[in-house]
């Protein structure tokens, strides 16, 4: 008998997939890394049979070679080990990365700035050197080059080399088709209710913000915040109208910052919320996917992308522009 492991590490995608497969209990899931904790794998169990090894790769999955290459190597090992037990892995499986890891790979849409950023632009060139490096550690060369279907929530305009591979979902044609039991057991999977969303109205402003000054040491807290507070200004919102829902690997206090504002939990699929006829003036964001479920459900969807007054650091900045994302208007 085939088996499938599902391998997810956010809860955009996670839902995407239970939209996808309406036999997604028949699996078996390994959860990993930084948005999820290991309260939100012990409430998934009671669905789902999750591999124990998901408590250990929360919140890394593998160690990084800095830290301890010797941990490094052990924990490539065992995702290996783990995933040869299987027919086929579906989830966010360009973070297998694993040149000796043999199995059908399906990926499921993880957002702008990763699997369809790499569909857009193509393969990166290395050079004989980081190509070496790679071998040495036990890197893909290309993360998705051995992937055999991509799963997308939206069209894009993929290069020449996936684009056989490539299947856009509709979420919210999915998510009609579900009876209500269906659509109620996914609500209690991600323990959301519409009584969740009573303080949003159609004046509230949405703001989604992203774990940029967590993700990397040259970059600052307070310039990611005084960032937020000029694209709200510049949007004249009114802070006691702004909700705010922190991206799930952030440590950042927003209520502290923002004291008028409310800011509600982060461990869930912001793509619920207009599924659940959630309806607001604006949605601000730097460059997340979960404003793009939105459009017909707010007046505005602004992406600020690398603007001037986030200062972030020039690398991050182009990359954030490149982005293949348009503010909408209604």
């Amino acid at each position: 008998m085939k088996k499938t492991l599902v391998f997810e590490n956010t809860y955009f995608s996670l839902f995407v997939f239970l939209l996808y497969d309406k036999n997604w209990k028949s699996y078996d899931y390994l959860l990993w890394g930084n948005r999820f904790d290991h309260d939100f794998v012990e409430h998934f169990s009671t669905y789902v049979n999750v591999l124990d090894a998901s408590h250990k790769a929360i919140p890394r999955l593998i160690t990084k070679s800095s830290k301890s290459l010797v941990k490094y190597y052990l924990d490539k090992l065992n995702l290996r080990n783990i995933v040869k037990e299987y027919d086929t892995c579906i989830g966010n499986v360009r973070e297998l990365n694993d040149p000796f890891i043999s199995i059908n790979r399906v990926q499921i849409d993880d957002g702008v700035g990763t699997t369809q950023f790499e569909l857009i632009n193509g393969p990166k060139k290395s050079s004989y050197f980081s190509s070496l490096l790679n071998i040495i550690v036990l890197r893909e060369r290309i993360k998705i080059s051995k992937t055999s279907k991509f799963l997308l929530t939206k069209n894009i305009e993929v290069n020449s080399d996936y684009s056989r591979k490539c299947a856009i979902m509709d979420m919210n044609e999915k998510w009609a088709e579900l009876s209500e039991s269906e659509k109620k057991e996914i609500l209690s999977v991600f323990r959301v209710s519409f009584e969740d969303f009573e303080e949003i109205n159609r004046e509230s402003a949405i703001l989604f913000t992203q774990p940029f000054s967590e993700n990397r040491s040259d970059y600052s807290e307070i310039d990611k915040i005084n960032g937020y507070k000029e694209l709200i200004a510049s949007h004249n919102i009114s802070e006691d109208k702004l909700i705010i829902k922190p991206h799930p690997a952030e440590k950042t206090n927003y209520i502290k910052h923002f004291p008028r504002s409310t800011v509600i939990r982060p461990s869930f699929p912001a793509e619920l919320m207009p599924l659940l006829g959630v309806n607001v003036d604006k949605v601000l964001s730097v460059a997340t996917n979960a404003g793009e479920c939105f459009k017909g459900s707010c007046n505005l969807i602004y992406y600020s992308k690398g603007a001037g007054y986030f200062n972030f650091p020039v690398s991050l900045m182009n990359k954030l522009n490149s982005m293949e994302l348009e503010s909408w208007k209604k």
